[in-house]
């Protein structure tokens, strides 16, 4: 059974929240995700928030099926 770990939780025209199960994780670096993540053509911003387990996009153009491809 595979299990969606990424998934979106909130979105707005140039805002997208999503609940990432993987921060959990300890060995996962928020910094290297982070610049990961902010290297999507047209996303401004990224947040994360471990404790919350969610990551915030804030983009200048829809990149949500971008940013879940990732």
């Amino acid at each position: 059974m595979s299990v969606n770990r990424f998934k979106k939780v909130h979105a707005t025209s140039f805002r997208a929240r999503y609940k990432f199960e993987l921060l959990k994780d300890e060995f996962i670096d928020e910094n290297i995700l982070k610049n990961y993540l902010e290297k999507i053509e047209h996303v401004t911003s990224v947040r994360i928030n471990k404790k919350a387990l969610s990551v915030v996009f804030t983009f200048n153009e829809d990149v949500c099926e971008q940013i879940e491809e990732r």
